[in-house]
């Protein structure tokens, strides 16, 4: 069966990748199924991801089709046999909302015909501009149970090992997100009943009536002052329906788990997945895991993953990626590992017109990233590209198909609609053989992070929805949309190009860890009043804190909060934005004098007692950075949109004395390379290297201070990446350390991929090498010390040893 312990997969008690690519089977004639499942396995994918669109095996009300009866394309029995067959395991994803641009997001016509009650209104009884459904209506739930008594006794015959290869069922589909998007939260007045009955389980009759000025108890008063909400309640209001949406998740999931438990689904993972990227960037991700962190926070057997959309690996997104997974594990409890499962891959292509050409790189570096992360599943969204075929009823929406994209679906895909393989395919394939010649130490290891930290406050994300004529919630929702952020751009990246491996604490849920060394976190103007008093408990202990953005002067509803400015003694606090023709430049001082001065989009400039300024806001002389000494720890504040200028921050840890273990000798402006460490418990490590650059880097990287490579500079290729084992186990001994990352492993022998003109590589082993004309090497007891000359040999070094 498959299990998870440690933030690790087993399978069958053996750890394991889940590697899966996702084929969308009804918009295949079955025919070419057993195409696009054997690229599948030729690119070293081991499961297979599908949806499973309600709206297509229930078209008509009552009348299901697994087996091809109504169309030969529904017949996800023979799907399923046929992924078995192939030695592949199986990651169902039944809705039942389904999204992939399906007809109504995969939900069946009939049942918004049949129950009209159940379509959302948002703000004001506006209708929402997504086509969602109200959760937990007793319609929906009913017709929903319905849905799962088929699909899952279909599913339940086939879960792995004893009946079939099913590792993984997933409970609907980015839950909350319609609403989000369009800014419409499900406010039917069944909604609004549930939430009047959760305000008045969570507060007293005292609290409530101090914070909403109407009665709770009359549906014809409260139903308006809640779908319209007005100074001076609206921001409780906001609040309050936020943190009540999260508890209402928790509920529909819990459903959804117990009908499939209730019609065979046992002993089996089931999966909650986050929503959130765009635009190449992932800012907003964070907002799904605000609205569903709480529905995988037991301890059951419910975990999360993560969907990303993240196009190329490029210096302005690559710590986005680093956050989302940063952020995604720090809300994971009782040792659930690391997913996605929505990896966007392809090239971009999503029209069929060329609009969009991401180079074949971006798949094998956002690959690398991930699980160097740490991720122990990936699924690449979308493997296959098929087609919407037309229906036989007119639907009068000009297309008659199954889905919104027209007559194909997925031209962006390593394998296109037709089957062809696009120019992404090879490299994409070529990175996951890599892997998988390596699952048993990828599987089994994490990053060796340093002692600092993120801090990641999920109410800063709990902005899904806004009433745009709420005066006060708008402001807290803008002040916090645009601070909340503050410092990905700058202290994030730069720690991360600086080779700091930082990791991410959850610091709303959570204490602060004590043994933690230095604390990163973007703060707005609003901030609840536990967590500033833990921020400033924190330094007082000992940390270094990092504050990014505003001073915080309110708490979350508004309400005037001002421990934190306090107990650092900030005093008369005054924020400037720039303006056209009115700039706001920073000057660096004091300990960051020498440091050319900062064009900035704001700085908040204020009076502090007993600190060193280190930055200031040209012609006003007034501070608006400084370093302080707090107790046991240091506070350094940054109150103005600083850039991510490498020399501040390199000055930056020397004040904080950063403990980093993993340093590089690079001196070009730029720097366009990240790495990053993982190790487990037994010692072998794997160092990840990324080049974002296009051009090549010659570079010692150092750990502790000492070359990670014995006299051997490492060659890294222009939009290129490597994994270079050290102490790695294999079937022939042990990889001490190589410049090369392995290509591939076999019984008595292991082969390195060929990226540089020379590679040094150490292997420990009883074998006799074969001696070859490419390679003169040393033998000290059982350690070869190998240097090669590459310049003849193709893609591929490969070292043989007697049998």
């Amino acid at each position: 069966m498959v299990t998870f312990k440690d933030r690790q997969f087993f399978i069958n008690g053996e750890p394991r990748l889940i590697m899966a690519g996702e084929i969308h089977y009804y918009r295949l004639d079955p025919g070419q199924w057993q195409d696009r499942i054997t690229k599948l396995k030729e690119s070293g994918l081991n499961t297979v991801a599908t949806y499973v669109p309600w709206v297509l095996h229930e078209y008509t009300q009552g009348e299901f089709d697994f087996g091809g009866r109504f169309n030969p394309r529904h017949n996800l029995k023979a799907f399923i046999k046929l992924c078995e067959d192939n030695g592949l395991f199986i990651f169902l994803r039944p809705g039942p909302f389904v999204m992939a641009e399906m007809l109504n997001d995969g939900v069946p016509n009939w049942l918004y015909a049949n129950y009209p009650e159940l379509i959302p209104t948002g703000f004001e009884g506006k209708p929402a501009t997504t086509p969602t459904l109200d959760y937990l209506s007793p319609n929906f739930l009913k017709a929903a149970k319905n849905w799962y008594r088929e699909i899952i006794a279909l599913a339940s015959c086939h879960i792995f090992p004893e009946k079939g290869k099913i590792l993984a069922i997933q409970l609907d589909n980015e839950v909350g997100m319609l609403s989000w998007v369009s800014n419409r939260p499900d406010l039917t007045p069944f909604l609004v009943g549930s939430f009047v009955n959760w305000l008045k389980n969570k507060y007293s009759p005292k609290e409530l009536g101090a914070k909403y000025p109407f009665s709770l108890d009359d549906k014809s008063k409260y139903y308006n002052c809640i779908v319209s909400p007005v100074t001076p309640y609206d921001a409780s209001l906001h609040n309050d329906l936020g943190l009540y949406m999260r508890d209402r998740f928790v509920i529909y999931v819990e459903i959804l788990k117990k009908y499939a438990e209730e019609f065979g689904a046992k002993d089996i993972l089931f999966v909650v997945n986050i929503h959130g990227t765009g635009g190449g960037r992932g800012f907003t991700y964070p907002v799904g895991v605000s609205q569903l962190f709480k529905t995988y926070a037991n301890n059951d057997n419910i975990i999360s993953g993560s969907d990303v959309y993240f196009d190329e690996v490029k210096m302005n997104n690559f710590q986005d990626m680093y956050l989302v997974n940063g952020i995604t594990e720090s809300t994971n409890n009782f040792g659930k590992p690391l997913a996605c499962v929505e990896f966007g891959c392809g090239d971009a292509n999503y029209g069929d017109d060329y609009n969009g050409r991401n180079l074949a790189y971006g798949n094998d570096l956002k690959t690398r990233l991930f699980l160097a992360n740490g991720n122990k599943m990936i699924n690449y969204y979308l493997f296959s590209g098929g087609e919407n075929y037309r229906l036989d009823a007119h639907l009068g929406n000009g297309l008659d198909r199954i889905a919104t994209t027209g007559h194909y679906h997925g031209y962006a895909a390593p394998i296109g609609p037709d089957g062809t393989p696009n120019q992404t395919y090879d490299r994409m394939a070529r990175v996951i053989r890599q892997i998988m010649s390596l699952e048993r130490t990828v599987a089994t290891s994490f990053t060796d992070y340093d002692s600092v930290a993120y801090g990641f406050i999920p109410d800063y994300f709990m902005t899904e929805s806004l009433y745009e004529k709420a005066p006060l919630a708008c402001e807290i929702s803008s002040n916090i949309t645009r601070n909340r952020v503050a410092g990905w751009e700058s202290t994030i990246r730069a720690f991360l190009l600086l080779g700091i491996k930082t990791q991410t604490v959850d610091i709303q849920n959570n204490d602060i860890p004590g043994n933690l060394q230095t604390l990163i976190v973007s703060s707005a103007k609003y901030m609840c009043s536990d967590l500033q008093q833990k921020l400033f408990r924190y330094a007082e202990n000992g940390g270094n804190l990092i504050l990014q953005g505003q001073i915080p002067q309110y708490d979350l509803v508004g309400n005037p909060c001002t421990l934190l400015s306090e107990a650092m003694k900030i005093s008369n606090i005054l924020f400037e934005e720039s303006s056209h023709g009115k700039f706001k430049a920073v000057e660096n001082i004091g300990s960051m004098s020498g440091i050319r001065e900062v064009n900035s989009s704001y700085y908040e400039c204020f009076d502090v007692e007993d600190a060193e300024v280190i930055l200031r806001g040209y012609g006003t002389q007034r501070p608006c950075g400084f370093l302080k000494r707090f107790g046991e720890g240091k506070i350094i504040v940054i109150s103005c949109g600083y850039k991510c200028y490498l020399d501040f921050y390199r000055r930056l840890t020397g004040l904080l004395e950063v403990k980093q273990t993993l340093t590089h000798d690079i001196n070009i402006p730029g720097i366009g390379v990240f790495m990053t460490e993982t190790v487990n418990a037994i010692g072998e490590r794997i160092l990840h290297i990324l080049n974002m650059d296009d051009i090549p880097k010659e570079f010692n990287v150092y750990r502790n201070g000492r070359p990670v490579l014995p006299n051997r500079r490492i060659f890294l290729p222009p939009l290129d990446a490597l994994m270079l084992p050290i102490n790695v186990k294999c079937s022939i001994g042990q990889i001490l350390y190589s410049s090369a990352e392995i290509f591939s492993t076999q019984e008595n022998s292991v082969s390195f991929r060929n990226t540089e003109k020379s590679s040094n590589i150490s292997i420990k082993t009883s074998k006799n090498i074969l001696s070859e004309g490419f390679f003169t090497y040393e033998k000290n007891n059982d350690v070869y010390t190998i240097k090669t000359d590459n310049r003849l040999l193709d893609d591929v070094i490969t070292i043989n040893f007697e049998r």
